[in-house]
């Protein structure tokens, strides 16, 4: 549907040129941004990250030599730039460069104030080029105005003519935490995209999330995606990269440990291959993930990956040389195949955990990887649907990469309410026995032979100095 406004504007047949927001992987997502000209509206609570958001616009058209103007009715000048410097975006700069007009306009006393401002704004669209233009807040207006004037203000007035000109206007709104979702503003009814940003606490931290609302003449790919607020990006969004089939495995190429006890039980483990470990409580569940990895890393060269949720770098490096020299391998060479990560998941949300390691998985593709433990997700993060539907999603994004993947868990002896067992293709069960030298590692799943497999093997396999 055309809208009137743009008729009145020009008659276009060609694609909007877009505007890009300025933050990256939002633009990504959106085909490059949105189109030139058109009403943005960011809307959500105080503290959700509204002005870094609008101020973020307002950098990236800067540095792409379009001029901007900011109107602020909340805050003042020294205050906004002074907490822009501390993200890393410096106005001042911008600004005795001729790039970027902070307007501020507190206290807004009467009517006649709003019309020389926005009347001042129009000026600079039509005489000195400027290209986007930020209102914060449309909130001010309606409360100082009421909601019929200030409507009249924004639409007939101001959003119209600076559509005619091109001008992309970026308008600010609160909105309550306790909203419903079938309360609609009236600023959401004007605007060709409108955006949400909010924040909830989860398991006793802030995570901050971007609903994309609306987005005229765009698909969106996905409404929900939380991110944080820090220096440089300003807005760093957890967007997940997602397959959009399921993947299979390359059962053309078949890797093998050349340990005659690992590779008499699995047979072999197919390249892209999804392997769960789980293990008995009390066994060490991150020597058990390097038995395969190490001998496989010798062989096929690397790069891998081992990221672990429990265990420091110095001491998952301590464990690689212990069993790399058990298992008769050069460990220095091991080693320099070898990335380690060791994130504290206490420190971000699920999703960001998620996000940051398809964005590392898709970027490096390293031929091997191994996660201890996935018990550190599931007890800090007990929501079952976010944990799996996250899991899944890089499952079938390493299985699709041809990352051969290898996962720890412990738990049920039994494999019983073993989360997402389903997920993964290799599925390995490690119990001990009465014989203390002794492990049973069953094989429960594989896709290379349809039935169980079950062997006794000795501990000293697994072990690297200590349980």
């Amino acid at each position: 549907m055309i809208e009137e406004d743009l008729l009145l504007s020009t008659i276009d047949t060609g694609e909007p040129s877009l505007c890009p927001l300025g933050i990256k992987r939002l633009d990504d997502l959106l085909g490059g941004g949105v189109p030139c000209g058109s009403t943005i509206l960011v809307e959500g609570p105080p503290g959700s990250g509204k002005t870094s958001f609008a101020a973020k616009f307002i950098y990236e058209g800067a540095h792409r030599g379009e001029k901007g103007v900011y109107v602020s009715f909340v805050e003042g000048r020294y205050s906004f730039y002074s907490f822009m410097k501390s993200l890393g975006m410096d106005f001042y700069d911008l600004e005795r460069k001729g790039l970027v007009t902070f307007i501020e306009a507190i206290p807004l006393h009467n009517e006649e104030a709003a019309r020389l401002i926005i009347e001042r704004v129009l000026m600079m669209a039509l005489e000195e080029g400027v290209k986007r233009v930020v209102i914060d807040s449309v909130t001010v207006l309606i409360q100082t105005f009421g909601l019929e004037k200030a409507r009249e203000l924004l639409t007939t007035t101001l959003l119209r003519e600076l559509k005619r000109a091109g001008v992309t206007t970026l308008l600010i709104s609160e909105k309550p935490r306790s909203y419903t979702e079938s309360e609609v503003s009236v600023e959401e009814y004007i605007s060709d995209t409108v955006i949400e940003l909010n924040y909830r606490l989860e398991y006793g931290k802030i995570v901050r999330y971007m609903r994309i609302l609306k987005v005229r003449g765009v698909s969106i790919p996905l409404s929900e995606i939380t991110f944080t607020l820090r220096k440089d990006a300003v807005i760093d969004l957890a967007v997940p990269i997602v397959p959009h089939e399921i993947p299979a495995i390359d059962t053309s190429t078949i890797y093998k440990t050349g340990i005659k006890e690992i590779d008499d039980l699995i047979i072999g483990i197919p390249r892209g291959s999804q392997t769960l470990i789980i293990v008995e409580p009390g066994i060490n569940s991150l020597d058990l993930s390097l038995v395969p990895l190490i001998p496989l890393i010798a062989r096929y060269g690397g790069p891998a990956i081992i990221r672990s949720y429990v265990r420091a770098p110095d001491e998952i490096k301590r464990v690689i040389i212990q069993s790399a020299k058990r298992l008769g391998f050069d460990s220095k060479r091991v080693l320099n195949e070898v990335i380690i990560s060791a994130l504290n998941p206490v420190s971000v949300s699920l999703q960001e955990i998620a996000a940051e390691n398809a964005r590392v998985d898709s970027t490096i593709k390293p031929k091997f990887l191994a996660i201890h433990s996935l018990n550190t997700l599931l007890e800090l993060y007990p929501n079952i649907n976010v944990y799996l539907g996250s899991h899944l999603n890089n499952v079938l994004l390493r299985r699709k990469h041809g990352i051969t993947s290898f996962y720890t868990f412990s738990g049920d002896p039994g494999a019983k309410n073993i989360p997402g067992i389903d997920i993964y293709d290799i599925v390995v069960l490690v119990r001990t026995t009465r014989a203390k030298e002794e492990y049973e590692v069953e094989v429960l799943r594989h896709p290379l032979y349809a039935f169980p497999k079950r062997t006794i093997v000795r501990r000293d396999l697994f072990k690297s100095g200590g349980e």
